[in-house]
């Protein structure tokens, strides 16, 4: 049940017009609880609540590139954790948790088979700070063509990277439980230490092609973290802990080490240490070299001579700095230093992040940010001025990364049409489709021949709402989803007026005109997972969830008003 402030959250958000507030006093202060959310009468889906805290003006709209942003918020306090897409203004796009998908990391849109694709990591979660699963790609129908983990003995995919190269291969990070006296390092004789591991997988076989193990090649020494105190798992130092993970040009490898404080890169040939940036033993020299339990290391030119750093500044049990930084360095590597180039703080909020976080630096320079363990994601310019900030939860609500990327969705279920009986008003929602700008309320009195009534825009909205028109009652209702050409992409159930029951789709609907214009990736493993779904790890989505939804929230206002009392 709703605790009492999460039953304010759910019916302030309810009767929004929007899923975002601007500088909203009573979101920031947590009086509408830990971790606010939407509801909605034609979707079951429950997504994170936005509060824009710097909001965007005409004038900063003008400095952003175009794109949804892709979050996976997490946390006790995360009413639903699931990846999601939101618009801009923080309207809901798509909501994994109603597609079946559960907690993530790794999450981001990416290419495979030059079609964009969601690729989603999946799997168990340790205490530790790393994870044992799988990563799933999906299609702009938001079908599974992929399913990929590595291919080492009683070893699975991490959580932490999952990034798919130019040449359809997929960069994946793992942790290994290995026997080792720790005795040099204060620990025990007979001591276990995680190995991190990277390896990069061909995706249509599963076949690894390279494997680099951090014990190999960097000694626990040169790390800032001693036996005991990384994770709630005694037994198992995590001295490294690796958490990104990309291939250069070269055909080498760029890894970040968390506990290291440092930047490897890697031979591609031979997995030999070419330079350290950070650290004990760094190559560079200069006061851009210096960030401390960081994430998301990234190349940003085409030389290589530019690098972008999440600087967490702290961790669980220390911390080095005042504050998280979004970091861009420049590199010399005639003279081995390294340089500051841009420095993006969170003006708004102050603080360091004990974990998670990435910078995602943008095609006009502007880097997007997300904050980690701090709910809020933001975006500031080329210089580090901040241009937009928004908190996305106020208690134990988190998310991983967060970035800004073009996205068409086409999904492959039909628009959801919600009406209670003899209500005038009806509600219409279809996750994950990017292209309605239209619904079209249409009439029937034997749910084959049909009128049309009206058109309402849904543009920049996840639910809309229209009037049944009181002249003329129709036994059926149906919405006709229409891009901006007016063409129509799909067709929804015809709902009774009266009590609630629906029917399919005319056979001459033939709806999902958009579903051609939607991309499939192939492979041998992408159609099995496409037309098996209980292979890929999770259920399928079910329209029965969306059917009744009109009663579950009424039934949710209810059942929160009583909580009110």
């Amino acid at each position: 049940m709703h605790s009492r402030r999460q039953a304010f959250a759910t019916l302030a958000a309810l009767f929004a017009s929007t899923t975002s507030a601007q500088n909203d006093e009573a979101y920031a202060s947590g009086a509408l609880g830990p971790g606010p959310y939407t509801t909605f009468v034609s979707s079951p889906a429950t997504p994170p609540l936005w509060n824009h805290v710097l909001p965007i003006n005409e004038t900063i709209k003008s400095q952003l590139m175009s794109g949804l942003v892709f979050i996976g918020p997490r946390g006790t306090d995360t009413h639903q954790a699931a990846p999601y897409i939101y618009n801009q203004t923080g309207e809901l796009v798509w909501d994994g948790g109603v597609d079946g998908y559960t907690q993530t990391m790794a999450y981001s849109v990416q290419e495979y088979q030059n079609k964009p694709v969601l690729a989603i990591w999946q799997g168990q979660f340790n205490a530790g700070g790393y994870g044992f699963g799988y990563n799933l790609l999906l299609n702009q129908s938001y079908q599974v063509v992929g399913n990929v983990t590595t291919d080492l003995a009683g070893l699975a995919a991490d959580i932490h990277e999952f990034q798919i190269t130019a040449n359809d291969t997929a960069l994946l990070s793992a942790y290994n439980t290995t026997s080792m006296d720790l005795t040099p390092y204060g620990g025990p004789a007979e001591g276990y230490i995680l190995d991190g591991l990277f390896q990069e997988v061909d995706i249509a076989s599963g076949k690894g092609l390279f494997t680099w193990k951090s014990l190999d090649h960097v000694d626990p020494a040169e790390c800032y973290v001693n036996p005991g105190n990384t994770g709630t798992d005694a037994l198992a130092w995590d001295y490294f802990h690796i958490n990104s993970v990309e291939k250069d040009f070269r055909g080498n490898y760029l890894i970040s080490s968390r506990h290291c404080h440092a930047a490897y890169y890697i031979d591609g040939a031979n997995g030999e240490i070419l330079w350290r940036l950070g650290g004990k033993n760094s190559t560079f020299t200069g006061a851009g070299s210096e960030f401390y339990f960081q994430h998301d290391v990234r190349f940003h030119s085409s030389n290589n001579s530019q690098i972008s750093i999440f600087d967490n500044g702290a961790t669980s049990w220390e911390t080095s700095e005042a504050t998280a930084r979004g970091l861009l360095i420049n590199l010399d590597y005639s003279n081995l230093t390294a340089t500051l180039a841009t420095e993006a703080i969170p003006l708004y909020n102050l603080t360091v992040a004990k974990s998670q976080g990435n910078v995602q630096i943008q095609e006009n320079g502007n880097m997007m940010i997300g904050w980690g363990q701090m709910p809020w994601l933001g975006e500031h310019n080329p210089a580090g001025t901040p241009l937009w900030a928004a908190q996305f939860g106020v208690g134990d609500v988190q998310a991983y990364r967060a970035h800004r990327t073009v996205w068409r969705g086409y999904p492959n279920t039909m628009p959801s049409l919600a009406i209670a009986n003899g209500s005038s008003v009806g509600y219409a929602s279809w996750n994950g489709a990017t292209e309605v700008a239209t619904y079209e309320l249409l009439g029937s009195n034997d749910a084959s021949a049909v009128v049309s009534l009206s058109n309402t825009s849904a543009v920049g909205r996840f639910e809309t709402n229209f009037t049944i028109p009181s002249t003329t009652r129709y036994s059926y209702y149906q919405v006709r989803a229409l891009d901006a050409g007016s063409e129509p992409l799909g067709y929804s159930e015809f709902v009774s007026s009266t009590n609630g029951t629906t029917a399919q789709p005319a056979a001459s609907q033939t709806p999902a005109v958009g579903a051609a214009n939607a991309t499939t990736a192939s492979s041998s493993m992408g159609t099995a997972m496409a037309t098996d779904p209980a292979s890929t790890g999770r259920p399928a989505s079910s329209s029965s969830k969306v059917a009744g939804s009109m009663w579950a929230v009424i039934a949710l206002v209810a059942t929160a008003s009583w909580q009110l009392q």
